[in-house]
């Protein structure tokens, strides 16, 4: 039987004289190539990217971006979303108004994304009746506290309103009247977690505003549009790609394809924008050809200071979708703006110019394409402050919630029997989480790089191939004590940080490998944006959870049977290292003889309760993993 040592408590070594600085630079001297995992994760992202090919026709385009549209929606965008969050009618409270202007006037509300989640919002009014006008949704980006009130934005909704254009202004999470860490967008993988989909918060946001436009009574359906800066240009070619309701789309320095942002770290963005599981079905490519014949103004600028320039963005995502443009005749409906005045990360006046013009020809409006002078009438955020209930819903709140409803069946430890079915069963259930095909541990490919000798311990050095990635280790056997005993040791901090761990286990007797799994120490994808770059393998379909399970179950297995290791033990530092460690034994049973893991919580729900962050723990969230399993079912599966 497995014999699982679980603490909260900091390793403490007693008794063992200060290791040589040898077996410290043993285990800090770099393996691998420089840049190598980042190289490795660049190639299986690109490998598993769908591709992206111009049909014949434009009925057969046609019948295709029907498939995608399905697909996203049901893979990425709203997979496992409970049903009430999708049928509970559009839900509105109006606050007040004022009236701003002889032309127009604006009146705050509030409307749910999801039930319990209030997002407030501005809706900006011509007073003149005109018949059916266009409703446009204003979609925000990162601006911090200003919000929806930032200055650039509110001379954009005035215009549209005095040029009879019906026009909405919601809040986005984290800013304005949203902030707060409690509405942070990488909180999302807290839901991911639980096995729904944290992106769908986001859309189903910008859903509901295009309902509160669609609703309006002097609102034409058909003449609805789209625009937004930066994270407001992602969250506009998102709704526009997916809900075909959007007659017209200008995003604006938001997004780029997948290829250009694992080469750019400043085009990578937040967590939403490189969701799990979206580029295993589509990339940004594709969302925005699924937009074909309908009406796209591209906004980029050539001296973006934040991301996105424009010749990287055109290249990435324009030239390649004018084909699809083609196929219907519409080219003149695909047009790509490049701002040279200021230049910078903006929706200044050129910009919005640009977009007033767009709007004129599509809509067929009689309006001027200069912008109508109002700068005068910008308001102070305090005045344009809807406010949300005290007990509004966050997207932390939502997660615990989702966690706290998930039934699982309890371990039936008394009936052996029933135990051994219910380890099968979760067995494999939990195998199809990780993305895990195979029940054996996949084969390593080794390559011995060097072999030295420190006083009586023998140190190689070696790449470990692990499937698609390689794991430097350093494997230390004591010449002065006779062992066919191994101990693993892997650590949140990297081997290097395991001298001592390393020194103690030597003085036992103990044959070492010291390793660096994908992601950790030394195999890090990048030293200021690992985080940024996990994301990407997880938005391929990937789990990293799965492949840390893989690789120690791997190299447990070569060290058996190659290393002629009778008994193989590890020993996890970190919360990170330590859930694979458990989760390694879980999958793969009778792999390791014994497995110390440090720092593990009692609960995989603690994440939330704590709030962890994404960041540093992405591993961890894998989704739908604690709709499967928690804590003590993985002991329970690695017993």
């Amino acid at each position: 039987m497995l014999g699982i040592i679980v603490s909260s408590l900091a390793f403490i070594v007693s008794g063992v004289e200060a290791s040589p600085p040898s077996i410290e630079s043993q285990l800090s001297d770099p393996i691998l190539s420089e840049g190598q995992s980042r190289l490795e994760l660049e190639s299986i992202v690109l490998n598993h990217l769908p591709a992206l090919e111009v049909p014949e026709s434009a009925e057969d385009w046609t019948n295709t971006a029907d498939k995608i549209r399905e697909e996203v929606l049901d893979e990425a965008v709203l997979k496992n979303v409970p049903d009430e969050w999708l049928d509970t009618p559009l839900n509105i409270e109006w606050v007040d108004t004022i009236d701003a202007h002889a032309d127009y006037r604006i009146r705050k509300l509030r409307y749910e994304a999801v039930p319990g989640l209030w997002i407030p919002a501005l809706l900006y009014e011509p007073t003149k009746k005109q018949g059916a006008m266009p409703g446009v949704l204003n979609v925000n980006g990162h601006v911090g506290e200003e919000g929806k009130a930032v200055d650039y934005k509110q001379l954009r909704c005035i215009n549209l309103a005095k040029r009879g254009i019906v026009n909405l202004s919601p809040e986005w999470y984290r800013m304005g009247e949203l902030k707060g860490t409690v509405y942070g967008h990488d909180r999302i993988a807290y839901m991911d977690l639980a096995g729904i989909s944290g992106l769908s918060v986001f859309y189903l946001a910008m859903s509901r505003g295009l309902d509160v436009l669609e609703e309006h009574e002097q609102v034409d359906p058909e003449r609805l549009a789209v625009t937004g800066l930066s994270g407001g240009g992602w969250q506009t070619i998102l709704i526009s790609s997916l809900d075909e309701r959007v007659a017209l789309a200008a995003p604006n320095a938001g997004y780029i394809g997948t290829p250009t942002r694992l080469q750019y770290t400043s085009d990578i963005g937040d967590l939403e924008q490189v969701p799990t599981d979206l580029f295993s079905v589509a990339d940004y490519t594709h969302l925005t050809a699924i937009r074909a014949p309908k009406p796209t103004l591209q906004i980029y600028n050539e001296e973006d200071n934040c991301c996105f320039k424009s010749y990287r963005a055109q290249s990435s995502i324009h030239d390649p979708i004018r084909p699809f443009y083609e196929l219907y005749n519409a080219e003149n409906h695909f047009i790509y703006f490049t701002n040279i005045e200021p230049g910078t990360h903006n929706y200044e006046l050129d910009n919005r110019e640009q977009f007033y013009a767009f709007l004129n020809k599509n809509f067929e409006l009689n309006t001027s394409d200069t912008e109508i002078p109002s700068q005068e009438e910008i308001l102070p955020r305090t005045l344009l402050d809807v406010g949300v209930p005290g007990d509004n819903e966050t997207i932390i709140s939502l997660s615990i919630q989702l966690a706290e409803n998930i039934e699982r069946d309890s371990i039936p430890r008394h009936n052996r029997k029933k135990f051994k079915r219910w380890v099968n069963r979760t067995r494999e259930e939990l195998r199809e989480v990780l993305r895990i095909d195979d029940e054996e541990p996949p084969i390593v490919q080794p390559a011995q790089l060097s072999v030295s000798k420190i006083d009586t311990v023998s140190v190689a050095r070696y790449k470990l191939r692990v499937g698609e990635w390689t794991v430097p280790a350093v494997h230390l056997q004591p010449l002065d004590k006779t062992s066919n005993t191994l101990t693993i040791v892997a650590a949140d901090a990297g081997r290097m940080s395991q001298t001592e761990t390393v020194t103690r286990l030597l003085a036992n007797g103990h044959h070492v490998l010291a390793l660096d799994p994908v992601y950790i120490g030394e195999a890090q994808f990048h030293e200021r944006s690992n985080g940024q770059f996990a994301m990407f393998y997880h938005s391929v379909g990937k789990r990293l959870l799965g492949s840390h399970a893989q690789q120690l179950g791997a190299i447990s297995d070569w060290a058996h049977h190659s290393l002629g290791m009778q008994n193989v033990h590890i020993e996890a530092r970190g919360i990170r290292m330590s859930m694979a460690a458990i989760t390694s034994a879980a999958v793969y049973p009778g792999v390791f003889d014994t497995v110390v893991a440090q720092d593990l919580p009692e609960s995989l729900t603690d994440l939330i309760h704590n709030d962890v962050g994404y960041s540093r723990h992405e591993s961890l969230f894998c989704f739908g993993l604690l709709d499967i399993v928690d804590i003590p079912e993985l002991l329970a599966l690695g017993e």
